[in-house]
């Protein structure tokens, strides 16, 4: 319990430091991992599982915060702006931050989260389960562009950075890799599909061609430092093609076409159901 009430005041200091200096402290993750034992959170009026093994996921979760506020914030502009029952699609779901917050509204009728690590697999389930949100299914699976195995190498420092090397067959320790194709099937519903798996993004996407030709979904992907080193936009404009523009996720939510400076971007196609709802949020 003292680690993580210590914890909680730490992610105060980095948020205060942040906010007001631009300074990022460091030492979050280290006493996150002194965390022994699980407890139920609270972030913005919802329930959230916090798993103590995978506790270094949690980072802004543990005093009610969210990582990423700008999507959350997106998200909550368009869907003030939907009519019309969407499917939400999370790659690499981690411990449910987006699924919780995303299921809360009644116009996503189905949720479906990847997640291959089984800690964070099974923190996104208890999660669920106290909110009672049946409405979401969580696959431990690895999303690419081919069916087949891979060793998980679980980053104990950086539970977001862990590791997947691709194998020949199934052994104890191997995960299975599969496709959104073979995953998601004829998906009527619009989808919605959030995609953040630390640089494999473009292998994603490319598992998904004929789900995202037919079902045209709204793209939501990181693109960062990080990413920069594994792939460029041409990259995911090869893959998705010429129907989709790539816009940048701004930190008011919002979206505009600066993207020599971004952390998430935006894939809209130009005939979905999106694009009309969307073009009030892009910021010329």
């Amino acid at each position: 319990m003292y680690w993580f009430h210590v914890a909680k005041w730490h992610v105060r200091l980095v948020r205060f430091f942040h906010r007001r200096y631009g300074i990022r402290l460091r030492g979050l993750g280290a006493i996150l991992r002194l965390i022994k034992e699980d407890r139920v959170i609270a972030v913005h009026g919802q329930k959230v599982y916090l798993n103590h093994k995978v506790a270094g996921c949690y980072a802004l979760l543990i005093d009610g915060d969210y990582n990423e506020p700008e999507t959350h914030m997106f998200f909550a502009l368009l869907m003030e702006r939907l009519e019309f029952p969407v499917m939400f699609i999370d790659v690499g779901a981690n411990v449910g931050e987006m699924i919780t917050d995303f299921a809360r509204y009644e116009r996503v009728t189905r949720i479906v989260g990847f997640e291959p690590h089984p800690e964070c697999a099974a923190a996104c389930r208890k999660t669920a389960e106290l909110n009672g949100y049946k409405k979401i299914a969580i696959v431990e699976k690895v999303l690419s562009d081919h069916a087949g195995f891979a060793k998980f190498a679980f980053n104990q420092r950086s539970p977001g950075a862990s590791s997947l090397k691709v194998v020949g067959g199934a052994d104890a320790s191997s995960v299975p890799t599969s496709t959104l194709d073979l995953e998601l099937g004829d998906c009527s519903v619009p989808g919605i599909l959030l995609v953040d798996v630390e640089g494999a993004e473009p292998l994603v996407l490319a598992g998904g061609r004929q789900f995202i030709a037919t079902n045209r979904p709204l793209i939501i992907f990181e693109y960062n430092a990080l990413s920069r080193r594994y792939f460029s936009l041409e990259d995911i404009s090869n893959t998705l093609g010429p129907d989709y523009e790539i816009l940048r996720l701004r930190q008011d939510g919002n979206l505009d076409r600066e993207l020599s400076n971004t952390w998430n971007c935006v894939a809209i196609h130009l005939e979905s159901k999106f694009f009309q709802p969307l073009q009030a949020m892009i910021l010329r």
